[in-house]
């Protein structure tokens, strides 16, 4: 059953997405040297923390809703991270705002 889950959820995800990923370089949208870890990095920033919590007695399960939100969330991130800036303009500092 596991072997089931790992190829035909995680290994078929991974490729959709590293799929995707490859579509957005090519498109000169955004730059990775390996798209294969990078969504290694994705799913780890999606996944991690939640379902330690969970293990770990911390929390409920998230709900489906909250896996979709974080989900979003987390790719923005990434994609911003990764985004090809085509026309600089140095800030000087970072570009955190302090709450």
């Amino acid at each position: 059953m596991g072997a089931a889950f790992y190829e035909n959820a995680i290994l078929r995800t991974s490729r959709a997405m590293e799929d995707g990923l490859r579509r957005l370089c090519a498109r000169g949208l955004i730059a990775l040297d390996d798209p294969r870890e990078a969504v290694s990095m994705l799913r780890g920033m999606m996944i991690m923390e939640p379902q330690r919590a969970a293990m770990l007695g911390q929390r409920e399960p998230p709900s489906p809703e909250e896996i979709a939100a974080r989900a979003k969330r987390c790719a923005q991130i990434f994609l911003s991270g990764c985004a090809v800036v085509r026309d600089p303009s140095p800030t000087g500092g970072d570009n955190c705002e302090t709450p």
